[in-house]
């Protein structure tokens, strides 16, 4: 159980375990945000462009640059959405883990649980594992704690992220030209 307990842990490292999924999230968010906001810049600039040429402000060369404007933008949402499709899709599958861990925590519990029985049985002659059980009475509940928050802070991560998709990504998270 040790040793799936620690390939679950596996699951909260990332790029060959160099880094934490922690620090790839964040990362992976800061880049889809830069993304967005040059996106918006990028739609803003387009916009003032495409009435500079519709106006004739600006001549029929214009045009070359109006369709640069567009491709830039249409690039930048991609970007930025696949981004965001990548950390969505990481964030869930550390839900994922940390509730497979939970699940070997509790067995592992009924360890303990067993260890305190026999301990009781054996009476003074147990009294060095006393120190051992109380220990993992402290981890027992410390890691249930950490993992029930690791859950819910992959839960709010999630809604988040899918709350920031640019509009081009429907609900299935896969992109769509408009």
């Amino acid at each position: 159980m040790s040793d799936e307990v620690t390939n679950h842990l596996g699951g909260f490292r990332v790029e060959n375990g160099t880094r934490s999924m922690t620090e790839s999230v964040l990362s992976r968010v800061h880049h889809g945000i830069f993304m967005m906001a040059a996106a918006r810049l990028q739609r803003e600039v387009k916009m003032v462009a495409s009435e500079a040429f519709v106006t004739g402000i600006e001549g029929d060369d214009f045009k070359n640059e109006v369709e640069v404007l567009t491709t830039l933008l249409d690039t930048y949402s991609i970007d930025s959405g696949s981004v965001l499709v990548s950390v969505f899709s990481d964030v869930t599958a550390l839900t994922r883990s940390a509730k497979d861990l939970r699940q070997l925590v509790t067995g592992l519990d009924s360890i303990r649980v067993l260890c305190r029985v026999e301990a009781g049985r054996l009476g003074a002659n147990s009294v060095s594992l006393m120190p051992v059980i109380d220990q993992l009475d402290k981890f027992h509940i410390e890691i249930d704690a950490t993992l029930e928050r690791i859950m819910h802070l992959s839960e709010r991560v999630k809604t988040l992220v899918e709350a920031s998709m640019p509009r081009v990504f429907n609900g299935s998270l896969r992109y769509h030209h408009s």
